[in-house]
C-alpha cells in the first residue's frame, strides 16, 4: 500500500496518508484511506488549506466507486457548507444603541429560526418556530438586509448599517 499512501501525500502538503486493511469485517479485504492534515496553519487560512483535502478525498471516493468489488464507499468530510461572518463595527453600533447581543439574537431569530410557543395537541407538544422563507434568506445581500432591533429601546435598522457580511462556502463540514 506504499506507492498510493506516498502520491496522495505528495499531492497534499502536510497531508499524513494512511493505508491500512481492516480486521473488523467478515469481507475479503476491506480497506479503510485516511486523510488528515497536521500542519500549522493560521485560521483565516484553514479553509484554504482544506479544500485540496476535500477534493483529493472525492476524487478518491470516486475512483473507488468504479471498483466493481467495492462496497460501502464513503466520505467522511460531508457536504459543502455555507457561512456567514459579521464583523460588527462597535462605534456605529453603539451610536445606533444596538448591541453585539442584538445582532447575534436578530440574525440568529431570522436564518436560524427562534421558538415563539409551543402546540399541544393531547400529550405532544410541538414547537412552534419563525424563521426567515428560504428564499428571504437565500442570498448574502439578504442577510444584509437583516433588520437588527434593540433589546433595550425601540431602535431597528439593517445589519448592513453596522457592520461588514462576509460569505465563505465551504467545500468540507
Amino acid at each position: 500500500m506504499g506507492p498510493p499512501q506516498s502520491a496522495l501525500g505528495a499531492k497534499v502538503p502536510g497531508a499524513r496518508t494512511e493505508f491500512k486493511q481492516l480486521q473488523t469485517n467478515p469481507v475479503e479485504q476491506p480497506i479503510q484511506i485516511l486523510l488528515s492534515n497536521q500542519a500549522d496553519v493560521a485560521a483565516g487560512q484553514q479553509t484554504q488549506n482544506q479544500i485540496p483535502k476535500c477534493a483529493l478525498a472525492s476524487r478518491v471516493e470516486d475512483i473507488l466507486r468504479e471498483v466493481p468489488t467495492a462496497a460501502r464507499v464513503h466520505n467522511d468530510w460531508g457536504e459543502e457548507t455555507t457561512s456567514v461572518r459579521l464583523t460588527i463595527d462597535p462605534d456605529r453600533a453603539n451610536l445606533a444603541g444596538i448591541t453585539n447581543s442584538d445582532v447575534a439574537y436578530s440574525a440568529s431569530s431570522a436564518l436560524g429560526g427562534m421558538k415563539v410557543t409551543t402546540l399541544r395537541e393531547e400529550d405532544k407538544r410541538i414547537p412552534i418556530v419563525v424563521r426567515l422563507r428560504p428564499a428571504e434568506r437565500a442570498q448574502l445581500s439578504d442577510v444584509q438586509n437583516l433588520y437588527v432591533y434593540s433589546g433595550h429601546g425601540t431602535q431597528e435598522l439593517p445589519l448592513v448599517q453596522i457592520s461588514s457580511v462576509q460569505g465563505d462556502v465551504n467545500s468540507c463540514v
